[in-house]
């Protein structure tokens, strides 16, 4: 069960840090600034936002990605941040999950994810799917108990760090498969 906490801590910290480098950029910000409005729920001219209020939303979860992307790291040197920082991968993840749901519920198609930056992938299952089993990777790991030193912990780690590129890569990886999906030789 030890080993299990490891690798989410690193699946986790691999996938957010892949989120912030993308929102990071001037481009990919702007893209994710985007990508809150499009997925607030108020359309209503009493409850939409201000650009200034999508910004600072925008920076808030990018600060709030940027810090849980190292307390998951953290937690492979100091155990006791092993539940602190999961729980706030399971918040931020829940907020995600819960603002997809809502927009497919709405009907919108067309909403951009903007979850690496920039990205043409509109929110769809694809997405809310990924989400949802990184928030259950975050609950497992707040089950599992913390690191205690183990030589297992190096190969918890590195499937972790593949795992992550896996979940980075999975809007890809389902692209190659669908149909439509055109070879660029």
């Amino acid at each position: 069960m030890v080993l299990l906490g490891v690798c989410a801590a690193i699946t986790l910290a691999v996938v957010f840090t892949f989120a912030v480098v993308g929102k990071a950029t001037a481009n990919g910000f702007a893209e994710f600034q985007h990508g809150v409005r499009a997925l607030w729920p108020g359309r209503s001219p009493r409850f939409s936002l201000s650009r200034a209020a999508e910004r600072a939303i925008a920076v808030t979860v990018l600060a709030a990605e940027a810090a849980t992307a190292v307390a998951l790291l953290l937690t492979l040197i100091a155990p006791g941040a092993a539940r602190p920082a999961f729980a706030a991968a399971a918040a931020l993840l829940t907020v995600f999950v819960a603002a997809q749901a809502a927009t497919l519920a709405r009907g919108e198609k067309n909403a951009p994810c903007a979850c690496f930056g920039r990205s043409a992938t509109p929110v769809g299952p694809v997405t809310l799917a990924r989400d949802a089993a990184l928030l259950a990777v975050a609950l497992l790991g707040l089950l599992a108990p913390p690191p205690d030193g183990s030589a297992m912990e190096i190969v918890a780690a590195l499937a972790g760090f593949v795992l992550g590129l896996l979940v980075v890569a999975v809007e890809d990886i389902v692209a190659l498969f669908s149909p439509g999906f055109a070879r660029r030789d």
